[in-house]
Order: C-alpha cells, then sequence, then structure tokens
C-alpha cells in the first residue's frame, strides 16, 4: 500500500515524501525514505525554526518577568510618595482659599504703598568721582 502525503514545512517548502508501508509488527510501522537528504535537511531547517522560536519565548518571558518586577517597584514607589505626600500635607497649617485671597490682596496693597528713595544729588556725585577714578585707573595700566 503506497501512501503519498505532502508535509508544509515552516520554512514554506512542500515535503512531498512518497511512502510505503512495509510491514507492522505489534503497532509498529516502518516507512521507508526515498529521499534521505532532502528529508533530513528539512528536518534540520525546522529544528533550527523551533530552536530560534524557543529562544524568542525564553526572551519573551525574561521581558515579562522585568516588567512584573518593574510595575511593583512603581507600585510601592507610588505608594510611598502618596504617603510622604499625605504627612507633608499634614504638617501645614489648614487654611481657606478666601484667606489666602485676602492675604495676597493685603501684601499687594502693601508692595503699592512702599516708596523707593529717589538718587540724590549726593548719589550721583559719588557716581562721578567713582568713574573718574576707573577711568584714571585704566590709564595707568596701559
Amino acid at each position: 500500500m503506497k501512501l503519498k502525503r505532502s508535509f508544509l514545512s515552516s520554512t514554506g517548502h512542500y515535503l512531498n515524501l512518497n511512502m510505503k508501508k512495509v510491514r507492522e509488527t505489534k503497532n509498529v510501522a516502518y516507512v521507508p525514505i526515498y529521499d534521505p537528504i532532502s528529508f533530513r535537511r528539512h528536518v534540520l531547517l525546522s529544528n533550527i525554526e523551533v530552536i530560534s522560536l524557543l529562544e524568542k519565548y525564553e526572551l519573551l518571558k525574561q521581558i515579562r518577568n522585568e516588567k512584573k518586577k518593574a510595575v511593583v517597584e512603581l507600585k510601592t514607589k507610588l505608594l510611598d510618595l502618596i504617603e510622604s505626600s499625605s504627612s507633608l500635607k499634614n504638617l501645614f497649617p489648614s487654611v481657606s482659599k478666601r484667606e489666602l485671597k485676602k492675604e495676597s490682596r493685603e501684601i499687594e496693597e502693601k508692595v503699592e504703598k512702599i516708596k523707593y528713595p529717589k538718587k540724590s544729588e549726593g548719589y550721583r556725585h559719588l557716581q562721578r568721582e567713582l568713574q573718574d577714578l576707573q577711568d584714571k585707573l585704566s590709564k595707568l595700566n596701559i
């Protein structure tokens, strides 16, 4: 009895295997392979692809584990940050927004009321003298 089978390998090639059942003893079937070199080549190519897929899978598992660790670390840091901010918030005195606005208006009014002194004639005279001295020094260092 001759069986014709064709398999699509993972490389996209069809394997045409002409198999013939030779004998069967105790549920064991022996099948001759008519093109062993091609068959071996396709088996090896399939093994190479399986190994590369396993490597990619292991890399994916490693990345997932690193992601889980990073998420756990992020959660702990966020909880610590929330706890720190709440304790800091408790240290501040409680003030309403109205009180803050009132205080800010009062401070702005005080700043507007402050008069800055005008430059006097004595100040201008001192500035001229300082400029003259700097000019003399620059002439000496020629």
